[in-house]
Parts: structure tokens; C-alpha cells; sequence
């Protein structure tokens, strides 16, 4: 009734390209909001169009979300929204007067090289993170902020596991890597509940993590690393921002930069920025 009622008040709009309609998958649920139906409509606007409206139709509480074709494609990238993109998956394209959802999620879908690079660059530069945090906090004796970010870092590790087998990781990752890998899931039980101390805990997943994932350093920066090795001149880190297959990774690129010059998979190479001044600029090269 919903779905019908989304096609023949949007059909005639020129302005509407596509209309995807996502049925509530249990009671309440986290996925939409806790509403009855989220319906996802795409505007062909040259203007940035995002907002939300609630309502009610035949009893049904209804979210619906409206987006531009630019916002929603930027949102349904690979370092875009995770919701968003589960979102597609769930749904029911109701209207699609271009082939424009389909051809998204297709392509969300589809797992190429380079798209698999890219995720586990993505969800690398995350795990590193939390892990160092992680490390951070057990030398500073914060012990329950240590096991909060391990637990982060082992999220993402998951989901390493799960692009490095040829798959799309889902909302419930736990439930893809109990079959893909059995290792991480068990560590991760054994993080959540355990007869070890909290810190007998932490500093076994510390040593899993430094063991099995570090090792993985060089595969896991190939995005990175392939920009680095594209010129015979050094990078510095505001070009590195800048590059289009990078603007998403902003926050953890500095980290992952320190880290693979650590591991003396890259150069520091020092440039004088200024003549008058005793600054030596640090720029990168692979």
C-alpha cells in the first residue's frame, strides 16, 4: 500500500529520478529509526538536497529522506555512509526512471580490486587507530578505555576479514566473520567474556592484533602506496589530503604515514619550505 502510494505520488514529479522503499525488519528497529517504513527518494537537483520529513499514511509511520544524485553518490562510496549503503541493499526500488539505483547498488554489490583495496585501506586506517589508542590508554593505566578501543580495533579487523575474503561487510559483521574467521570471532568473545582479568584480556588482543594484522601493513596501504610510488617526486601530506581518492581518509592518513615510515616502507624526505627560515618541510615518497 505504502510502496504503491510512493509510485504514483512521485511518478510524475520531473524533479524525482528514483524512490526506494525499506520496510521496518523487526518490532523496532535501529536500522530505520525505529520506524514503521523508510523511504529514500533521489532528486536530480543541481542544488545539494538533503532533508528528512515524518509522517504518518494509513496508520504506517513513515520516514522519508530526500537526496541529490551528488550527495547520495558521495554517501554510497566505498568511505561513504554505512547505513545509507545498507540501506539499498534492504530496500525495494519502487521507482528508478533512469536505472540510477540499480546501477548503485550493482555496483555496491560488485567486488573489484580496486574497490576491495580500498575498503581495507579504509577499515585498516580505523583498526590502526583504535589499536594504538588502545595501547595508549593500558600504559596510562586506563584499563576500561583500553579494552573499549581494542574492541573497536577487533571491529574493524572483522571487518578486514570479511573485504579480504571477497565480500561486502554487513551491519551485523559478527555474523559473516563467525564463518569467514573463526579466529577473530573467538577473540572477540574472549574480549567480551572471559575468566582472565580485564587486563590479561586486553594485552592478549594487543599481541593478536601486533602478531596478525600489522604483518598485513604493506597489503593494507596499497591505495596509499601506489599514489606514493605514481611520481618520482615526494608528497607532502597537504597534497596528499587533497588527492580525490583520498579526501575521505583525511583524519587517519597522518597515522598510517608515521606508521609505514616506522616499518621503512616509505621515505621522510626533508625540503627546505623556507630559505629565511630554519624549517624543514616532511615529505613523502615511496
Amino acid at each position: 500500500m505504502i510502496k504503491s502510494f510512493v509510485e504514483r505520488h512521485y511518478a510524475d514529479r520531473s524533479d524525482v529520478i528514483a524512490a526506494a522503499y525499506i520496510e521496518k525488519p523487526m518490532q523496532f528497529s535501529a536500522l530505520i529509526d525505529g520506524f514503521d517504513a523508510l523511504i529514500i527518494i533521489v532528486t536530480d537537483s543541481d542544488r545539494q538536497q538533503c532533508f528528512t520529513h515524518h509522517y504518518s499514511k494509513d496508520k504506517t509511520y513513515i520516514q522519508e529522506r530526500w537526496y541529490d544524485r551528488e550527495t547520495l553518490v558521495a554517501l554510497l562510496s566505498p568511505t561513504g555512509n554505512r547505513d545509507v549503503q545498507q540501506w539499498l541493499l534492504a530496500g525495494e526500488i519502487v521507482l528508478d526512471k533512469q536505472g540510477f539505483l540499480e546501477e548503485k547498488r550493482e555496483t555496491l554489490l560488485a567486488v573489484t580490486p580496486e574497490k576491495r583495496d580500498e575498503r581495507l585501506f579504509r577499515e585498516f586506517s580505523l583498526f590502526l587507530r583504535h589499536f594504538i589508542l588502545s595501547k595508549n590508554d593500558l600504559e596510562a593505566g586506563d584499563l576500561l578505555d583500553a579494552h573499549s578501543h581494542i574492541l573497536t580495533a577487533v571491529h574493524h579487523w572483522a571487518k578486514m576479514s570479511v573485504v579480504e575474503s571477497g565480500h561486502v561487510p554487513e551491519l551485523t559483521v559478527w555474523k559473516q566473520v563467525r564463518s569467514i574467521n573463526p579466529g577473530i570471532f573467538k577473540l572477540y568473545e574472549e574480549l567480551s567474556s572471559n575468566t582472565e582479568t580485564l587486563e590479561q584480556r586486553v594485552r592478549l588482543a594487543h599481541l593478536a592484533c601486533d602478531f596478525s594484522v600489522m604483518s598485513k601493513l604493506k597489503d593494507c596501504c596499497r591505495p596509499l602506496l601506489r599514489i606514493l610510488s605514481s611520481r618520482s617526486e615526494p608528497w607532502s601530506a597537504a597534497e596528499l589530503e587533497r588527492h580525490p581518492d583520498l579526501r575521505s581518509m583525511q583524519t587517519e592518513l597522518h597515522l598510517v604515514l608515521k606508521k609505514l615510515v616506522r616499518r621503512s616502507l616509505i621515505q621522510e624526505v626533508f625540503v627546505a619550505s623556507d630559505p629565511s627560515l630554519d624549517v624543514l618541510e616532511m615529505k613523502y615518497i615511496s
